[in-house]
């Protein structure tokens, strides 16, 4: 048998397993941790655990009742997809558990005579091969209709695959030949090499009857029996600060537990945390210039200079069912939020006491609940999202009458108010949204949108430079699944549109900051997120998208809340 390529699964034959699951070798050796990066093996159970590099906890991934044929952990690390014999589906779940779909059903397995590879995923996670008895299966996630994958076969006797790049698959035939399985006109034809290609990534570890053996000869515990070993992806490099483009901030726990707000400098110096709420922060916004913070703690909003100082109480908040936000506006004179009760809006200085401008509504059939308000540049306006029973669409408020406007036409959570006073709305996904960015005009509320970019591009981020260039952060792929996210740029809103770097990355929850004078782009979100009370958390990690290279922050865990300063 050949020998095995980490990050990736191979199938092994062991005869005569007589080892119970879990059991270290006999030899009494030390353990090889800290691992290079996360382990994955498929159990003789037919169960995929993940080992965990630095404890070697162990923890199982696929459900229960559903044998395990072969796997593999997509780019990233938070995806993986798996074969199971329960109706021959193929499975791309969470890493972290939270969802998953299934791909397709009565797939036949792989040939019994493949030794090698036989499901892997593409660089950028778009796509993933998996080899049935007559051939390859290449699925293209999110390229069928809404946002279902576009799945194409590629005849062949095929034993073995793996991806050279985004557009490359290369397999190899039961006679040893290796094969060049790339799209043309819009199918994927296969076409000989002369030699076998050189193999992608380094060798590490190999397994045997004793389980999964490092190359010092060390053995991981709790390996013995795998019929089969991936490896996740090598977290990132853990640094105090990076050169940034402006600050960064985010919440995190301090030394007690509790919530804070954190300023990470774009000096590259480390963070610090700006403010000390006893009741732990859950929402915040930084005041243009900087200068001013508010929080959300216990029940109150605060106003105050970073330094603590000038702090004024300026509101009690009822936020038992719901995720509080707070806004502030322009000149910095005005601060709008809301709470379970609807949007309000209160001066700054606490001159004035609240103002309730809507009322959510909580009703069966007309739900009408106002969330997130992001003043327009004039300060006239408001808008908010109004969530509904099924979706949310964006809406325009006036600040003196309460007079709302909706702006009907695309369904989505996230928009921005632009200098002439229109609004860009967007999305990444579909189901009660589409993928997209869109332009919609509060003063021709029943005129269509405007598409800037279609349902073809899922849009996670929209920032305007300083200069007027516009910068769009786009998905790979607009249905579930793992996403390689890559920086557009163009001039204007009317585009065109084109790829900035060759580079890109994966993150949760990711926001883009334009390129300053001597850094680029760069975007800031979460790894090995998961949702605590309806809250992405994760780990701080910061992506350079020219060069792909991605740092994660030394910070307390769990990270949320992450915001660039602009």
């Amino acid at each position: 048998m050949k020998h095995l390529r980490p990050f990736r699964v191979w199938l092994v034959l062991v005869v005569l397993i007589s080892l119970v699951w879990g059991m270290m070798p006999a030899a009494a050796q030390d353990e090889p941790f800290p691992l290079p990066a996360p382990l994955y093996i498929l159990t003789p159970d037919q169960a995929v655990v993940r080992i965990d590099p630095a404890s070697g906890e162990q923890t199982l991934l696929s459900p229960e009742g559903q044998p395990v044929a072969d796997f593999a952990i997509a780019p990233g690390g938070a995806w993986y997809a798996y074969r199971t014999s329960l109706n021959n589906a193929v499975i791309v779940a969470e890493t972290a558990g939270m969802s998953g779909f299934v791909l397709a059903f009565d797939i036949p397995l792989a040939p019994e005579n493949a030794a090698g590879q036989t499901i892997a995923w593409s660089p950028d996670a778009a796509r993933l091969a998996y080899l049935v008895p007559d051939g390859v299966s290449i699925a293209e996630l999110g390229a069928g209709e809404f946002g279902d994958a576009a799945i194409q076969q590629v005849g062949g006797a095929w034993v073995d695959l793996h991806w050279a790049g985004p557009d490359t698959l290369l397999a190899q035939d039961t006679g040893g030949q290796w094969h060049s399985i790339q799209p043309q006109n819009g199918t994927w034809a296969a076409v000989s090499v002369e030699s076998e290609p050189p193999d992608p990534q380094p060798v590490i570890g190999s397994l045997g009857a004793n389980g999964v053996q490092m190359e010092n000869g060390q053995i991981v515990p709790g390996t013995a029996g795998a019929r089969a070993f991936e490896w996740g992806p090598e977290p990132p490099p853990v640094v105090a600060g990076v050169p940034m483009p402006a600050d960064l901030t985010y919440l995190a726990p301090d030394q007690s537990g509790v919530d804070q707000v954190w300023w990470l400098p774009q000096s590259g110096e480390p963070a610090r945390m700006v403010t000390d709420s006893a009741g732990g922060v859950s929402a915040y916004a930084v005041a243009p210039g900087g200068a001013q913070i508010a929080t959300i703690a216990g029940g109150q909003l605060v106003a105050a200079r970073l330094d603590g100082s000038d702090r004024r109480e300026l509101a009690s908040l009822l936020t038992e069912n719901t995720l509080p936000a707070v806004n502030w506006s322009h000149d910095g004179t005005q601060l709008a939020y809301h709470d379970q009760r609807g949007v309000w809006i209160v001066p700054a200085d606490g001159s004035q006491a609240p103002r309730l401008l809507l009322q959510s509504q909580f009703a069966e059939i007309n739900t009408r609940v106002y969330l997130n308000p992001r003043w327009s540049p004039d300060g006239a306006r408001l808008l908010v999202t109004i969530g509904f029973y099924e979706g949310a669409i964006q809406g325009v408020a006036d600040v003196a009458t309460g007079a709302v406007t909706d702006l009907q036409g695309v369904s989505s959570t996230r928009g921005r108010w632009i200098d002439d006073g229109r609004v860009l709305v967007w999305s990444a996904f579909y189901g009660y949204e589409v993928p997209g960015l869109y332009l919609l005009d509060p003063a021709n509320p029943q005129a269509p949108p405007q598409t800037v970019l279609d349902e073809s591009v899922p849009v996670v981020d929209v920032r305007q430079a300083g200069d007027g260039t516009w910068y769009v952060l786009a998905a790979s792929s607009g249905g579930l699944g793992p996403q390689f996210l890559r920086l557009l740029a163009a001039p204007t809103l009317q585009g065109p549109f084109e790829r900035v770097y060759d580079g890109g990355g994966f993150a949760e929850g990711a926001q883009i900051v334009p390129p300053g004078d001597s850094t680029p782009a760069m975007m800031a979100g979460l790894r090995q997120a998961s949702y605590v009370e309806g809250v992405l958390t994760g780990d701080l990690v910061v992506n350079d998208l020219r060069s792909g290279e991605q740092v994660q922050i030394a910070a307390p865990r769990p990270v949320h809340h992450v915001q660039w300063v602009n």
